[in-house]
């Protein structure tokens, strides 16, 4: 059975996501080293590298150095 998430729950998650991605990239700038993000589903890798892509074209070059790893199941 699948479940509709609130807005107010949607919200939460998108704040959540945004932590994750600039924490990778805080720590891709302070250390230098490629940071990895794990995620479970293709549709979150996509929309965490689309995030990185519009971050490292702004100017941030720390974004160039996360890269997104898909961990599916099947």
């Amino acid at each position: 059975m699948t479940t509709k998430k609130s807005p107010l729950q949607n919200r939460r998650d998108a704040i959540n996501w945004t932590a994750y991605v600039l924490q990778a990239v805080d720590k891709a700038r302070k250390t230098k080293n490629i940071v990895f993000l794990d995620v479970g589903r293709t549709q979150t890798a996509f929309i965490l590298q689309d995030a990185l892509t519009t971050m490292a074209l702004q100017g941030d070059e720390a974004a160039w150095n996360v890269e997104v790893r898909v961990h599916t199941l099947h």
